[in-house]
């Protein structure tokens, strides 16, 4: 059995009273009122009695009311291409076997996860929280970036704060925040749910890990660690490593193929650099191996949103054809990177079979085209940073 010590007790009691506090605020009440609207809202749409009669209006109000939708600026596109992807009658018959089903959590979970294309993690949990706040729990970058700040990283499995969660992992979350809850509970707040969890995460997440950063950087008067400005690219592995700090600048999950990872880019290896070390298993595997194989990969909610290919020479059609081969299992858009002599071997080569098929997908950058994109991401991160934006 899973038991917090005395340390991790007193990070937990070290920071109720000041949590009670903003508990009093105008915005702690927003927050309270966002969170109460949600609960009643999905307890009635996704009531066991309602699911079959949930249409396809009502499930694009449960999308759009997540938390982990808000990053979409076009919500009602991701409702569309959710919907078009599974079906309604998929998704009403596998919401009703994950939140009422008799198998395990862990199956139910694990079943969901692979039926339903467009849910990752922080969506399928969140369903699940507000259905049944007393059960389940959320599992998003919250609790992964507050419980190492309580001491309480190691009662998890290292997997969790990297990868999309499976099953197994989640069961065991609920068991790590359920020592959250008992504790608010022994500490006064005697109704505590998982809905209350999630509140005392988002104030640790949202008012107390900035003042904490923000006081570390003053004492170790370290502003920003992103290296500076670069001129040009000058090999693969520099445009890779340029792809990849990107893509953690814009909040992605980065990929970067095996063969590479040993590269290095500036002062770490590529491998250090990406935030993944394995595909999330988001297709049939026969498609993962193919996958790995593509240079770099933005990942969202465990689905590739950009895939690169770095062609250092002016030989396009490999990439091309790796972006090809995965082009039904992800609606990813597929970029060749590469000098800016190769962008007429590039148009060559999208006008022939099989490419023209889905030519409209490919898009060409220069290698002067993302250095710029690159030095203005920077410029942009240092002044963000320096005004107090996180």
């Amino acid at each position: 059995m899973v038991r917090l010590t005395r340390e991790q007790k007193e990070s937990i009691a070290n920071l109720v009273e000041s949590f009670r506090a903003f508990l009093k605020t105008e915005e702690a009440r927003e927050w309270q009122k966002d969170r109460k609207y949600k609960s009643a809202l999905f307890k009635r749409l996704l009531a066991r009695n309602n699911i079959n009669n949930l249409t396809a209006k009502d499930f694009g109000t449960i999308i759009s009311n997540l938390w982990a939708s808000q990053v979409w600026g076009n919500k009602e596109y991701l409702v569309n291409k959710i919907l078009k992807d599974n079906g309604l009658l998929k998704i009403k018959t596998e919401l009703k076997e994950l939140i009422y089903g008799n198998r395990p959590l862990d199956e139910r979970y694990d079943r969901f996860k692979m039926n339903i294309k467009g849910l990752g993690p922080s969506s399928i949990t969140e369903i699940l929280l507000f259905v049944s706040p007393t059960k389940y729990c959320l599992w998003n970058e919250k609790p992964i970036n507050v419980l190492p700040f309580l001491k309480m990283k190691s009662l998890l499995p290292d997997r969790v704060y990297k990868y999309p969660i499976k099953g197994r992992d989640y069961v065991k979350c609920i068991q790590v925040l359920q020592l959250v809850r008992d504790e608010l509970i022994s500490k006064g707040f005697q109704k505590a749910d998982f809905i209350d969890v999630d509140f005392f995460m988002a104030y640790v997440f949202y008012k107390v890990l900035p003042k904490e950063k923000e006081a570390k950087e003053e004492i170790e008067e370290e502003v920003i660690t992103v290296k500076g400005e670069l001129d040009k690219i000058s090999s693969h592995e520099e445009a890779e490593g340029v792809l990849l700090e990107l893509g953690n600048l814009f909040g992605y999950d980065t990929y970067v193929c095996s063969r590479d990872r040993a590269k290095r880019f500036r002062d770490k290896t590529l491998g250090e650099i990406a935030t993944l070390k394995e595909i999330p298993p988001f297709t049939y595997q026969r498609l993962l191996d193919t996958v790995r194989e593509i240079d770099v990969i933005w990942f969202k909610e465990g689905y590739p949103q950009y895939c690169f290919e770095v062609e250092h020479t002016t030989i396009v059609r490999d990439g091309l054809l790796r972006e090809y081969q995965i082009r039904k299992a992800t609606n990813a858009k597929f970029f060749i990177i590469a000098p800016k002599e190769a962008y007429s071997k590039f148009k060559n080569e999208i006008n022939k079979d099989p490419f023209y098929q889905i030519r409209e997908r490919y898009i060409f950058k220069s290698y002067e085209e993302l250095v710029s994109l690159y030095n203005s991401a920077i410029i942009h991160y240092q002044i963000k940073g320096k005004f107090g934006i996180d």
